[in-house]
């Protein structure tokens, strides 16, 4: 059993509970004044941009009613309008992107020295080695894992909170300017809010194919990047071999491990690709409907004038902008994978770091 309570297999909320508590130290100490201001900054901006697309959406009605009724005027307001908003929205994203990335490197910087401090005070990598536990190459760890690691649950963060305030105000948007419809029209049963019933089913639907095609992938990812490290080290193992001894192939076990090692991490390559292209299918027929299939469920509402162009398009520019937030997580599936992957591994570098540790006053 290693530092931290956890053995040789850790599940996925294992992972992300002990890598919690290992960065939350960044929002604490020194780091702290910083980290808060950018957190919290970045909430604003976030907060900002979404109110800016609201805004946008509302436009749409705007415009188009305009364009129906062809109020030349209404028109010119209009584009001068949308260039105001767009220039706006344009700023607060560049300034969200900003305080993101330097969240990202403040954090990042934070556990990188933690684990370099943890490392150096080991004095060499055979303390971890011989713990017996699968931690090839630390350095790899400590500089790219922690990286990847970081950078994708800090954009994991800033989108899943736009995801949530942007379902928020477009279900709105849905429920008030879509309003009820009766099935069939006319005299049929009244369905209140329909739109906002539509895109939940939609995304119900989607969401549901895509869990299923895709749940083996987070472990794909992970045996990918086994097999990555894997060769690495055994690379590195053959290059460290004399040159008179490969010359005279006095070690043909290193060399037929590493073409092992290559057989086997593209075997596990392919096995990626084939559940990735089955998930692009769906993502791909989503692209194309999602826009199609607001316009057809508003389309009797406007064919019987109980609701103008601009309503449609609003309504339709709201169901997707609905469908991007209620999609989060399996738009970012593969990318979540990823990034279990990578955790894991920080992980398992510092259970074995902090298991290793010398006895206080050992020097």
């Amino acid at each position: 059993m290693l530092a931290g309570g956890f053995g040789l297999e850790h599940s996925n909320s294992a992972v992300a509970r002990r890598f919690f508590r290992f960065g939350r130290s960044y929002w604490s100490g020194a780091t702290a004044r910083r980290a808060w201001l950018l957190t919290l900054g970045l909430l604003a901006a976030t907060l900002t941009l979404v109110a800016f697309v609201v805004l946008i959406n509302q436009w749409m009605a705007y415009f188009f009613n305009a364009i129906e009724v062809r109020d030349a005027p209404a028109i010119r307001a209009g584009l001068g309008l949308i260039v105001f908003l767009g220039a706006a929205a344009a700023i607060f994203y560049g300034l969200a992107t900003w305080l993101k990335q330097s969240l990202q490197i403040g954090w990042r910087e934070c556990l990188t020295l933690k684990l370099l401090d943890l490392w150096v005070d080991l004095g060499s990598s055979h303390r971890v080695e011989a713990l017996g536990q699968s931690v090839d190459q630390p350095e790899f760890r400590i500089a790219e894992d922690v990286r990847m690691s970081v950078d994708s649950l800090v954009d994991f963060a800033a989108s899943l909170t736009n995801a949530g305030i942007s379902a928020a105000a477009f279900i709105a948007v849905l429920w008030t300017v879509g309003g009820a419809i009766s099935i069939p029209p006319g005299s049929g049963i009244e369905i209140p809010g329909y739109m906002v019933w539509l895109a939940l089913l939609y995304a119900f639907v989607l969401s549901g194919g895509i869990g299923m095609l895709g749940r083996p992938l987070v472990h794909a990812s992970e045996r990918k990047n086994a097999a990555e490290a894997s060769l690495r080290s055994d690379m590195v193992q053959l290059g460290q071999i004399p040159v008179d001894v490969s010359l005279h192939h006095g070690d043909e076990s290193e060399r037929a491990r590493v073409f092992r090692d290559v057989e086997l991490l593209f075997g596990r390559w392919r096995k990626i690709v084939f559940y990735q292209s089955r998930i692009a299918v769906i993502i791909n027929a989503n692209t194309t409907f999602m826009p199609i299939v607001p316009l057809l469920a508003a389309a009797p509402k406007y064919l019987s004038g109980e609701m103008p162009l601009g309503a449609v398009i609003q309504l339709s520019a709201a169901f997707v902008q609905a469908q991007f937030a209620f999609n989060w997580f399996f738009d970012n599936y593969i990318r979540i994978a990823d990034w279990l992957a990578n955790t894991m591994r920080v992980v398992k570098l510092l259970d074995a770091l902090e298991a290793s540790a010398p006895p206080r006053g050992e020097p």
